[in-house]
């Protein structure tokens, strides 16, 4: 023990700390407001599953995981680009933003038009929900998403979170009273989830004084593929972790094992604030840790490592144990134990691949991500085909757990050998 705070005391561990607490205070705004999306999501999760059978609750879980992926595959393309963008076109920030905000807009359309016509071709919904809400939904998910995204590299974090407080209030609000009165399904679900996401991106458009030209639109899809052509395969072969093993649940086992799959993830859906909150202050960090010369990268790498597994385990595992007794009371439906344990597992793995993404991406270690999406596609595929005959529904999040594993030991391997090279410099 006294080796270890010796250890500490010597890469200065807690001034890195205090460093770190004014730039993590700058983006508080930001993490507060996804921190308040995430918990309206459990809110309307939680009342969905108290309302509604658990086919229907799987029919929603499973297109609201359709409709982020199109919010996922529209911010390779043009979101995340631009706050990368940004910083090199500040001279001329308005011109550029004007023909991003062309470049956007088209982009969204088709993306959600596609993904929208994807899912009357995979999932079974034409006859109960019709072709009419689905557009909207995907359409407005997307949109929100990747106008937030350029709020946040506008350094609109506040007004962001307090619009994000009325779209919360407003959609728990609508959905807390379709469900007491009775009239609440998966339609109504869509239209409102639609109509209030329509506003908030409304809304933000406005803060943003938001005009689109169309005039260059050659030049900014000529500087967004610079950086999309690295972006846009690992969320494709990402798409594979998550969203394939759940379509292909669907298809093989039916809606029921959907919801059961949607309802075991649930308590871990709280993790989401802290996964999203590393995408805005821990590249800064990393950055700021490989050019402090004072630091010794081979002794506080691997400490930060292991706190952050033990931190990780031991807050998925007290979910995992809150919800057995908590979940029956809220919803009326019995939780799903067996899965729950699974899904606290993958969280774990994914939470640690997360980590070491961040620290790659920022060295400038891109191959090393897009390489180890693939072995995690591969490992996703092969671990569900391998055991879905005598495994059922759980062979779902046995795939997600390890496909994040394959990625998160790998992204290790690589920040192994990274520490072990000279400092890294601008």
């Amino acid at each position: 023990m006294h080796r270890l705070f010796a250890r500490v005391r010597s890469i200065n561990l807690f001034d890195l700390i205090r460093r770190s607490e004014r730039m993590i205070k700058a983006v508080g705004y930001s993490v507060g407001a996804q921190a308040l999306s995430s918990a309206g999501n459990l809110v309307v999760s939680v009342l969905l599953l108290r309302f509604l059978p658990i086919a229907e609750f799987g029919t929603w879980g499973l297109l609201y995981v359709i409709g982020a992926s199109s919010a996922a595959f529209t911010s390779s393309i043009t979101g995340l680009v631009f706050h990368l963008c940004v910083p090199r076109f500040a001279r001329i920030k308005r011109v550029y933003e004007c023909a991003y905000n062309g470049l956007n807009l088209i982009t969204v359309t088709v993306v959600s038009l596609l993904f929208s016509a994807a899912t009357f071709g995979f999932v079974p919904v034409k006859e109960t929900i019709g072709f009419f809400a689905i557009p909207i939904f995907v359409f407005a998910l997307t949109t929100v998403e990747n106008i937030k995204l350029q709020a946040t590299a506008n350094n609109q974090h506040q007004a962001m979170f307090f619009i994000e407080v009325a779209r919360q209030i407003v959609l728990v609000g609508a959905v807390a009273y379709l469900g007491w009165s009775g009239h609440i399904d998966v339609y109504l679900l869509l239209l409102v989830h639609g109509v209030t996401g329509l506003a908030a991106s409304g809304a933000l458009m406005v803060l943003l004084r938001w005009r689109a030209t169309f005039n260059r639109l050659a030049w900014v899809w000529h500087t967004h593929f610079f950086y999309a052509r690295h972006l846009l395969p690992s969320v494709l072969i990402s798409f594979f972790h998550i969203d394939a093993v759940q379509l292909l649940v669907a298809q093989r086992f039916g809606l029921n094992a959907t919801g059961h799959l949607r309802a075991a993830e649930l308590p871990f859906s709280t993790l989401n604030p802290v996964k999203q909150s590393l995408n805005y202050f821990l590249p800064r960090a990393i950055y700021q840790l490989e050019n402090d010369s004072g630091i010794d990268r081979s002794k506080l790498v691997p400490l930060l490592a292991v706190g952050a597994l033990l931190g990780t385990v031991a807050v998925a595992t007290t979910l995992w144990l809150i919800a057995q007794p908590l979940y029956p009371w809220l919803t009326n439906k019995e939780y799903p134990a067996d899965l729950g344990f699974m899904f606290a597992l993958a969280h774990v793995a994914m939470i640690i691949h997360s980590l070491t993404s961040h620290y790659l991406n920022t060295v400038r270690k891109s191959r090393a991500i897009m390489l180890q999406s693939v072995f995690g596609g591969i490992a996703a595929m092969s671990t569900y085909f391998g055991t879905q005959s005598f495994l059922g529904e759980m062979s779902a999040p046995l795939a997600i757990f390890a496909a994040y594993l394959v990625m998160a030991i790998h992204g290790i391997y690589e920040i192994q050998r990274h520490v072990a090279e000279p400092v890294f410099q601008a």
